[in-house]
């Protein structure tokens, strides 16, 4: 399991990945955020006009 790969600081584990798709083109990306992060992540990609959340779940 990797670490959260938040902008801010963080010394948690990753337990979510979010799947993402940029508006203008095909590529996934997967990002990985502990539980805190994920959260407050989840809620800028939904405001956000360039990103399309693809895919999200648990890391077991």
């Amino acid at each position: 399991m990797t670490g959260c790969e938040s902008r801010e600081p963080c010394v948690h584990r990753a337990s979510h990945r979010i799947g993402v798709r940029h508006a203008t083109g095909e590529r996934i990306v997967y990002w990985h955020y502990c539980l805190c992060h994920f959260r407050a992540e989840m809620r800028r990609l939904d405001a956000s006009t360039y990103f399309d959340v693809v895919d999200v779940g648990a890391l077991s």
